[in-house]
This record gives C-alpha cells, sequence and structure tokens, in this order.
C-alpha cells in the first residue's frame, strides 16, 4: 500500500509546492493541473491493483482487504495539505492531520475489539483519509477561487515532466527504506526479522515524521529563494546545513545512548537483540539525515534528475550490500549495509552538489560529530541511559560544548526566525 501511495503521489505535490511558492498567481491552475494528474493515477493505480487481484497474484486471502484499502488512492488524491504547505499556513495542515489521527485512534480504541475486525478497521483508515481530504478542500474553496477546473494541457504536460523524476526518486527511495527487510526475509529466520523490524520501524518513524516533514516545511522558503536574484540560497543552504548537522548529532547520540531504554520501553525484555541493530542504524539515519539536505537543495533548484539518478545508484547499492553482507553476518550485516549504501549515496550527492563543497561539510561536522561521541562516551561512563536523562542531561552538555567550540551560535536561530516571518 506504501508503494501505491507513492505512485499516486508521483512527485506531484513537490513540484506543486515548489511552482505555488514561487507563482502564487499560478495557484488554481497549478492545483487544477496536480488534481487532474492525480486522479488519474489513481484511477489506472486501482484498475491495475484490481487486475493484480483478479489474476490470482496477491497472496491468498489478502484479495478483500488489498482492493479495501486500495481505495485509499482516491481521498489521498484530493488531498490539498500541500497547497497550505506551499503557502505556509500550518493551520489548516495540522487540523486536518489531528483530526485524522483523532478519529482513526478512537475508532479502533474504542470499536476494534479483535483481529477478526480488521475489515472494520480498514474502513476506519479511508474514513480518515476523507476527513483529511475534506477539511483542506472546505478551506481552499474559501480562501481561493479553485472551481471550476482549469484544464491547461501545455502546464499538465510542464508539471508531468517535471514530477517524473521526483516521482521516480521517491519509490525508489521507499524500496531502499525497506530493502534490508525485504531481502533479509529471504535469507534469515522469521525471529531475526522480527529484532531488525523493530529497530528499523524507530529509525523509519523518525525519518517519515522528523525528515520528511522538515523537507515539506522548509521546501517553500528555498524555492522561492532560488528564484530571486542574490546569494540568500546559498547562504540559506550553508545554515541549514549546520543546523541539520547540529540536531542529527544530537538525535543520534540520544538514540545510541538510551537504546536499550527504548527497545525495554517499547517492545519489551525480549527483544533486547534489537539494541545493537538500533545503534548501527542509527548511524545510517545519521548519514540520511545530513544527505537530505543535497536532496532538498537539488530539487529546490530545478535539478530533480540527478535525485533521480542518485536513488537508482542508492537502491543498487541497498540490494547487493544487504544481499553479501547479510548472506556471510547475518541479521547483522543488514545495518552496515544501510550505512554503506547511505555513505554512497551522500557521496554522489555531495559531489553534484553546486552548493556545498568538501571544505564546507569538513569545517562543519567535525564540531556536532566530536561532541556527540563525546555525549555518548559520558552517558555510558555515568550510565545514564534513560531517554529523559540523555535527552535532557546530554542535550545541556551537548549544545553547552558546541557553543564553547563555536560550532553553535544564536545568529543562526535568528537568521531562521527572521526568514520564517517574512510575507513575501
Amino acid at each position: 500500500m506504501l508503494y501505491l501511495l507513492r505512485f499516486g503521489e508521483l512527485g506531484l505535490e513537490v513540484v506543486g509546492i515548489r511552482s505555488i511558492a514561487r507563482a502564487e498567481e499560478m495557484s488554481r491552475a497549478t492545483v487544477s493541473s496536480v488534481l487532474i494528474l492525480r486522479t488519474f493515477l489513481a484511477i489506472v493505480l486501482f484498475l491495475g491493483l484490481a487486475l493484480f487481484v483478479a489474476i490470482g497474484l496477491a497472496p491468498e486471502g489478502t484479495e478483500p482487504l488489498l482492493l479495501l484499502f486500495g481505495l485509499a488512492v482516491f481521498p489521498t488524491a484530493v488531498v490539498f495539505e500541500w497547497v497550505f504547505e506551499a503557502q505556509l499556513n500550518v493551520v489548516v495542515v495540522s487540523i486536518a492531520r489531528i483530526a485524522k489521527g483523532l478519529f482513526f485512534g478512537f475508532m479502533v480504541i474504542f470499536f476494534i475489539l479483535d483481529q477478526s475486525q480488521i475489515f472494520e478497521a480498514a474502513w476506519y483508515y479511508l474514513a480518515s483519509l476523507c476527513i483529511a481530504a475534506i477539511i483542506p478542500i472546505i478551506a481552499l474553496m474559501r480562501q481561493h477561487s479553485v472551481f471550476p477546473i482549469l484544464f491547461r494541457a501545455k502546464l499538465l504536460s510542464s508539471i508531468l515532466k517535471e514530477a517524473l523524476p521526483i516521482g521516480g526518486a521517491t519509490v525508489l527511495s521507499q524500496y531502499s527504506l525497506f530493502a534490508g527487510i525485504v531481502i533479509s526475509g529471504y535469507l534469515v529466520s522469521q525471529e531475526q526479522i522480527g529484532y531488525y523490524s523493530a529497530a528499523h520501524r524507530l529509525i523509519v518513524f523518525v525519518w517519515a515524521y522528523g525528515v520528511v516533514t522538515s523537507i515539506r516545511v522548509i521546501l517553500p522558503f528555498i524555492s522561492k529563494l532560488f528564484a530571486t536574484p542574490g546569494d540568500s540560497f546559498t547562504v540559506f543552504m550553508n545554515r541549514y546545513l549546520r543546523i541539520m548537522l547540529i540536531v542529527s548529532f544530537f538525535a543520534v547520540a540520544v538514540v545510541v545512548s538510551a537504546s536499550e531504554d527504548i527497545i525495554m520501553l517499547l517492545f519489551g525484555e525480549s527483544y533486547q537483540t534489537s539494541v545493537e541493530l538500533l545503534r548501527v542504524l542509527s548511524i545510517a539515519m545519521l548519514v540520511s539525515m545530513i544527505r537530505s539536505v543535497v536532496e532538498l537543495e537539488l530539487i529546490a533548484s530545478n535539478r530533480q534528475r540527478l535525485v533521480f539518478k542518485g536513488t537508482i545508484y542508492l537502491s543498487i547499492a541497498y540490494t547487493v550490500f544487504t544481499l553479501v553482507l547479510v548472506s556471510v553476518y547475518g541479521i547483522v550485516g543488514a545495518p552496515i549495509a544501510a550505512i554503506l549504501s547511505e555513505v554512497t549515496y551522500a557521496i554522489f550527492l555531495f559531489g553534484a552538489s553546486p552548493t556545498y563543497s568538501l571544505k564546507t561539510v569538513t569545517s562543519n561536522i567535525w564540531r556536532p560529530a566530536c561532541v556527540g561521541i563525546g555525549i555518548v562516551i559520558t552517558s555510558n561512563l555515568l550510565a545514564v541511559q534513560s531517554i529523559l536523562g540523555v535527552f535532557f542531561l546530554g542535550g545541556i552538555g551537548y549544545f553547552f560544548l558546541l557553543w564553547m567550540l563555536g560550532g553553535f551560535a544564536p545568529k543562526d536561530i535568528v537568521f531562521f526566525r527572521e526568514l520564517f516571518a517574512r510575507k513575501d
């Protein structure tokens, strides 16, 4: 279902955000074009899924559930949260997502009593997606003259041409994200996959709700900056890299130091094997968080083809490294393969970037790296392993030492605050 929804989005929302951020007067035409393309994609994808089920390719017993979940392509096709993200209107986006989460959570907690009610849960999920779609539609109709739909063949073609490389990169990234579990499933026991999956879920959570969300928030700013004269785009991207390096090393230091407490809290004592897997995976997460800055820069500067090319290399690297390392070292090879794959992709991205040089990266990375390692060592020596203890005590020490070394300056926060406060 995740792959199906990624194909249904196909990079169209990202292109829409970028277009509206640069020229808001084109918002009606852009919204209409994206809506037409996503509706067409939803129809094609659902018919393709129905054919997949009809010819017997779906696992036995899952056919009705697959078709039911397949209906999700229709409400997601008309979710206009991306329009408000482009306009920096987070209120509508927040209301829609909170309403969706509250509805689905309430219905599942109070009305799903056992696993035989999986179809009812699926219907509740679809209903929550409809809620997430209706709220932005109402807000959009009140604020803008979006309807009737405009049909501009030239604009449709232009948006689709820009979106296809982003969509391809998104699908390949989705594959790479789960390649370790998918490939390892053929090589190791289900028990080992369970341990790896537990650690991997935490990484996916941070990636999906931390990194991806921040990218969507910042994309309108830097898309507009890229289209304006001067060096403001380069200045922003350099400061954004510095901030992301600081945040990334702190996040990984917390995960590594408190991994035992995290696994115990969420999965229980029987999942202690997941602790070391989580620690190694967090290093892969660190690299992915850093390279996401370059992905954002390339997409905002209309170099999405480079991102697509890079994700091809990334998916190949994940496949080859996982096959080899898991075959040799067992499930421990999967997170090591993730690190090697992410480093390979990061090298490609930084080499393709017109903004970042090796000197820029090394000059900004050594301080948070050294302080982050110091926090991990100190937490281990003092036996501070609780999540809250590491977060607060480690956080105070981390940012204080960074400030002392000149790696963290209040002017960076002021810069972002002033930039986000702009209305032009």
